[in-house]
């Protein structure tokens, strides 16, 4: 069991530490306002020129700020917050801030006393800059002021923001990193398949983690593992390369990019590894390899400390490489002569090297050794050693970043140990050892420090180490939480997992705010984070002034206590929030229930506390389903105001009947304006529902999409029968085709689908029947016919959705039927063989596969219309692989479907070729909100204004959402803008022509990010829309004198101007 931090203290304001930050101040942003409008938890010791403000930040967006005005402090400036250190450790304090004509200011941390310590001082002018100093005290104090401090004669005027004090982190204290490099029995062959049997008795080395300086390790979101190798002619290296834009699910295709294909290319451009290795010596050259999904290869020699500017490309070696892509993965292989290297292994020797990734996608670059720089520093590359055989440690997951129940799990071909290494505060140390067994392994692990970790693995066999990890940083998910029993005031800081209590009744208090919760009777355990929120927000909720939003809580336990035990769970809101609705997706009844409301007052600030209580007891799940969540439909009554925008909630939950009591968890929350409820006529905006069209109380599932959804302006909703709204449904072929054919396939047993193989497909597949017959049979049409309409009774709009490839893709038919309509289509003189089509035929065979999904279109297309109904076409976008992985040409669509849709990426061009593509079909482009499955334990990505401004830009008609589930009020609030504007301009903006000239354009952003929209007789509208990550300041042209600016009402004159643009922000320029 973890050991618990017990100290007796004063009453501080502490902030909690998170896996991203230990942010030992509160209100470090200075967001939250007291009763009088100044930044709360910081002190006022004498006022002088100190005031909330809002200005543009250090990223240009609008945010809040400490200002010092100090022309007019006639006064000293002094504010300070009391934080609590520990002695003998190391902090480091850093802080944003922009200056003008400044003097005698500065940022202190010392003692209560004022003694020791250290400073910043500041003066002169500056723009947003980060500022750091470190510092460490002795003695036993354990509080501190943090000051942020102008003289009275001082001048000028300062904004602070972001001020954090953080202990600096110490390291496991472990022997160099390093992997061994085997003696292979033989050689792989380098075909971007990884399917050789050497590649299963050779080590797997994993993690890869991102470049640079972060005080907690960063593991790369997209994994890769690295395999190495070599016999007397070659080293052997492979990557296997986890991507999540290779997801087919994903319609992200088109962000994974593998153009290169010239040798010494801009390989570095497409997605690709990196492969740096030398001898080791201060002299020795260092050779670069560096490799695409394509297999084009860019090889150099490089020397000098920075090898970029020793570097050699005209070097060329006669390396052999290979790439393949998958789903949701792609693969590299190298095989480089060692002669060509100046390599010459021997079992012992060492050897530098370093394995890196770019991701494109991701905009990031990984690394398998941690390295604050990538790639181009000889310092950078990490221990290598040949062996001779060396155990193969496969499918290694470490866990690090588990908050509890860390397992190491992995499968080894040789018994041996693995030693754990580990360090945290305060000289707390651990070294454990486990037996690794020929098989699969898994060891239960814990960590020392409650605070934070460094933890590395040390892997040995025959009492040798072969594979020693690099040094991971972990910063421990900590709870600090003030307990009140028995008369006096404890501080209990622990991270997730379960404590003794005190047997005494008590009263919690998150640490640094002002909520403490009696709880009833006495619980003999404390949990600490064990109430999980989906999507991973770090317990954040948005909601629209006087919308209905979903909080899902996930509804099972990855902790073994509290598994099998009743469940109840504590909401604290201010009394301008109300739960409407405690409900569930995927069930047939609630499986929570309000048991209790009643009024408690916290600072003068009266809020309700809800009682709900499960019907089943919770259960033991480590991943949670998509179904395994509760859904709590809170509506905001609180007014939206620059200055009344955000408020606190509280969570707790009991078990168990309160014999084991989670100590109270924040709800940080957000409001946004009241939704504007206006709905475009000509532009459709779609919403796929899935599991927030399914829920338990049907009621509160309609007042939901009411309020929130059809309020934000959507026209169309998949599932879910709204007044006001169209309602469309998925063509599915299991569910209207499949099940009735079954005396049509005994009668015509050729009828059956033939796959690839020469196989007939087994009877659960998708689509059973030929291809052809789909196409062409009367019988088969009639059942599609009756079964859509009356299963899809209520349905406005039946949409088909196909996203399969070319070659194995569910109507990728291989009967004799369908090779001869190939033939015929190909104009070939003979049939081919099922073998030869995608050795021979590759481009035909492509070409046959895009004109069967249209003419599939078109079947489908005459019945839907002929029941009053549109028929709308979901795939990904126009694009080369859209043509090979989807089997989709959108100009063969275009007179097929009534509506297309396409997702998800923020690509120009994509959407341009698809629009253009379908003519005057319409388009309605995608845009996705991440995660949407709940075992996904990442953070919220929302959809911004340029994201739906993209596709209006490049000629979509409208815009589809995926999915329901995953949208916030932040999502909801930009819908709902952009409708509103689509709505009050849909006159010029849906048949406009569409232009740019050096008359109509926008500079400082890129040069596909805006369009002038035109239509006689209305005003000239300008769109623009910023993709890049700081703040910018743009030089607008427009081909008219005077305009306002749609969003923000700012008025301008003039043909040109210059105005800013924030990050995923859109502006529009209305023509007066």
């Amino acid at each position: 069991m973890n050991r618990i931090k017990w100290t007796v203290v004063w009453l501080l304001m502490l902030a909690v530490c998170t896996l991203e930050a230990a942010n030992l101040v509160v209100n470090s942003n200075f967001a939250q306002l007291n009763s009088k409008k100044f930044p709360a938890y910081w002190s006022v010791i004498s006022q002088g020129g100190a005031q909330s403000a809002q200005i543009p930040g250090p990223e240009g967006k609008i945010i809040p700020v400490m200002m010092f005005d100090l022309q007019k402090a006639p006064n000293v400036t002094r504010i300070e917050q009391c934080v609590t250190l520990e002695p003998n450790r190391t902090y480091k304090v850093s802080f944003y801030c922009k200056y003008e004509n400044l003097s005698d200011t500065g940022v202190f941390l010392t003692t209560m006393r004022w003694s020791g310590g250290n400073s910043r001082r500041l003066q002169g002018s500056s723009d947003w800059k980060k500022y750091e100093f470190t510092t460490s005290f002795a003695g036993s104090d354990s509080r501190y002021r943090l000051i942020l401090y102008a003289g009275k004669k001082s001048t000028g005027k300062i904004y602070f923001t972001d001020v954090q004090v953080e202990e600096v982190l110490t390291a496991a204290n472990i022997s160099e990193a390093f992997i061994t490099i085997p003696r292979l029995p033989q050689a792989p062959v380098i075909d971007g398949k990884l399917d050789d049997a050497v590649y299963k008795n050779i080590p797997q080395y994993t993690p890869f983690v991102e470049v640079g300086n972060y005080q907690y390790t960063r593991f790369a979101r997209d994994n890769t593992v690295l395999y190495l190798g070599y016999d007397d002619k070659n080293l052997y290296a492979a990557f296997k390369c986890h991507t999540e834009c290779l997801d087919p699910v994903r319609n992200q295709l088109d962000m994974f990019k593998n153009s290169v294909r010239k040798r010494d290319g801009a390989v570095v451009k497409d997605d690709c590894v990196r492969l740096f290795i030398s001898n080791g010596g201060a002299q020795d050259a260092v050779y670069e390899f560096t490799v695409n999904s394509l297999g084009t290869l860019k090889d150099a020699k490089c020397t000098g400390e920075d090898i970029w500017v020793g570097r050699d490309l005209n070097f060329n070696t006669s390396a052999v490489c290979a790439g393949r892509a998958g789903n949701g993965f792609y693969v590299v292989e190298l095989a480089i002569p060692l002669a060509e290297i100046a390599l010459t292994p021997a079992d012992g020797k060492e050897l530098k090297i370093m394995a890196g990734r770019i991701n494109p996608a991701r905009k990031s670059a990984t690394v398998y050794f941690p390295r604050e720089k990538a790639f181009h520093l000889r310092s950078v590359l990490g221990k290598a050693v040949w062996g001779n055989s060396v155990p193969a440690i496969t499918d290694c997951v470490l866990n690090l970043d588990r908050a509890a129940n860390r397992i190491l799990a992995f499968s080894s071909n040789t018994a041996g140990t693995v030693t754990l290494y580990a360090a945290g505060e305060n000289n707390r140390t651990a070294e454990n050892q486990f037996n690794i067994r020929a098989g699969m392994n898994k060891h239960l692990y814990t960590l020392p420090g409650k605070e934070y970790n460094s933890a590395s693995f040390a892997f040995s066999a025959a009492g040798k180490v072969f594979w020693q990890t690099p040094a991971y940083v972990i910063g421990s998910a900590m709870t600090n939480t003030t307990i009140y029993s028995k008369g006096s005031k404890t501080k209990f800081s622990a991270e997730q997992g379960i404590y003794p209590a005190p047997a005494a009744p008590l009263k919690l208090q998150k640490t640094g705010y002002p909520g403490i919760f009696e709880i009833a009777g006495v619980p003999r355990s404390l949990a600490v984070s064990q109430t999980l929120f989906w999507p991973e927000n770090n317990n954040e909720f948005h909601v629209a002034s006087g919308s209905l939003q979903p909080l899902h809580v996930v509804a099972v336990t990855g902790e073994n206590k509290l598994a099998g035990l009743k469940y109840q769970l504590n909401v604290i809101l201010p009394e301008t929030f109300s739960i409407e609705a405690a409900t569930a997706p995927h069930r047939k009844e609630a499986p929570l229930t309000i048991e209790n409301v009643s009024k408690l007052t916290i600072q003068g600030s009266v809020y309700s506390h809800y009682t709900l209580t499960a019907k089943q007891v919770q259960q033991y799940k480590m991943q949670p389903d998509n179904h395994d969540i509760y859904t709590l439909l809170i509506r905001c009554n609180q007014k939206y105001s620059v200055k009344n925008k955000t408020a606190v909630g509280y969570v707790f939950a009991a078990w168990d009947n309160n014999n084991i009591v989670e100590v109270p968890q924040v709800l940080n929350i957000t409001v946004y304006p009241e939704l504007a409820n206006r709905t475009p006529q000509l532009f459709q905006s779609e919403m796929w529902g899935g599991a927030m069209v399914n829920l338990a109380d049907r009621d509160a599932n309609l007042r939901f999409l009411l309020d929130t959804v059809k309020k934000s302006g959507f026209t169309r909703l998949q599932n879910f029968p709204v007044p006001g709204m169209k309602r469309f449904g998925v063509l599915a072929y299991q569910r209207i085709i499949n099940p009735y054919v079954n005396d049509l396939l005994q009668q015509h047993p050729d009828w059956r689908k033939v796959n690839s193989a020469g196989s007939v497909v087994p009877m659960n597949q998708p689509i059973i029947v030929c291809t052809d017959i789909l196409i062409n049979s009367p019988e088969i049409a009639a059942i599609g016919a009756r079964e859509s309409a009356r299963q899809l009774k209520g349905f406005d709009i039946l949409c088909l959705d196909y996203e399969n490839p070319v070659k194995d893709g569910a109507l990728s038919c291989y009967c004799d039927r369908c090779l001869k309509r190939f033939a015929e289509f190909a104009h070939l003189s003979a049939v081919p063989q099922r073998a030869e089509i995608h050795q021979k035929y590759n481009a035909q065979w492509q070409d046959f596969m895009t004109t069967r999904i249209a003419q599939i279109c078109a079947m489908w297309k005459k019945i839907i219309n002929a029941q009053g109904k549109e028929l709308y076409f979901y795939s990904g976008y126009q694009s080369p692989k859209s043509l090979t992985h989807y089997s989709v040409d959108w100009n063969k669509l275009a007179n097929n479907i009534d509506r297309g849709g396409a997702g998800y990426t923020r690509t120009a061009k994509e959407i341009k070729d698809t629009a253009n593509a379908l003519k005057t079909t319409p388009l309605l482009s995608g845009v996705i909100a991440e995660p949407w499955h709940v075992y996904l334990r990442q953070k919220s990505v929302q959809i911004d204004m340029a994201y739906l401004a993209a596709g209006l830009i490049n000629g979509s008609k409208g815009f589809m959402v995926y999915n329901l589930p995953g949208c916030d009020g932040r999502s909801f609030h930009n819908f709902s803008e952009f409708n509103r504007f689509l709505a009050d301009h849909e006159d010029t903006l849906y048949h406009a022509r569409r232009s740019r000239s050096r008359n109509a354009r926008v500079q400082g952003i890129d040069g596909n990010n805006y369009m002038l929209f035109t239509q006689p007789g209305k005003p000239a509208i300008m769109v623009c829309y910023s993709t890049e990550a700081k703040r910018r300041q743009i030089y607008v042209d427009v081909p008219f004198e005077k305009c306002r600016e749609y969003f923000s009402g700012k008025k301008f004159t003039g043909k040109r101007f210059v105005c800013m643009i924030n990050p995923g922000e859109m502006l529009a320029f209305i023509e007066e």
